[in-house]
């Protein structure tokens, strides 16, 4: 469900390989923030605003880079826990690891990186790749602070190729 909620945030829809997985899935296509031509109205508290369209921010190669040596790190066991926040570095323990490990190599290396969109929260970048490997595919949500720490990492719809 998360993935699903990543991709409405992200402005994309869900993959074919998600609504497969999942079963019949429909989402509600959000609603523009504002049309170019909108004008300001007046409620209860005064004028208000529109805001202007959302524009997905341009991907930066170094998070591309950054998402990919995650996963190969999630992959082997080993993250370089100091590019943690102390909160989200807490939360893997070596058996999680060693699960979330099993899976991703279960995928194979990474074929193709395919950057979904970002997006800002609380303070964070989010940001979301599609992973196309070998044997099947994720996508990965990583929340970067303001220093560049990782707030939170997400592997989801860790899908096998079927033939």
């Amino acid at each position: 469900m998360f993935a699903l909620g990543a991709a409405v945030l992200f402005g994309g829809q869900p993959s074919s390989a998600q609504t497969t997985a999942r079963g019949s899935m429909s989402a509600p296509t959000p609603a523009p923030l504002s049309t170019p031509d909108a004008a300001p109205t007046t409620n209860a508290f005064g004028p208000t605003q529109f805001e202007p369209p959302y524009q997905r921010p341009d991907e930066d190669p170094k998070v591309t880079a950054r998402v990919e040596r995650e996963f190969n790190g999630w992959q082997r066991g080993h993250i370089k826990r100091s590019t943690y926040t102390p909160n989200e570095s807490g939360k893997y323990d070596p058996q999680t690891l060693e699960n979330l490990s099993l899976a991703l190599q279960a995928l194979g290396p990474i074929q193709q990186t395919t950057y979904v969109g970002a997006s800002s929260l609380l303070g964070d970048m989010y940001y979301s790749y599609d992973l196309a490997c070998t044997n099947g595919s994720t996508n990965v949500v990583i929340a970067l602070t303001s220093d560049g720490k990782t707030d939170l990492i997400n592997f989801s719809y860790l899908l096998p190729l079927t033939p």
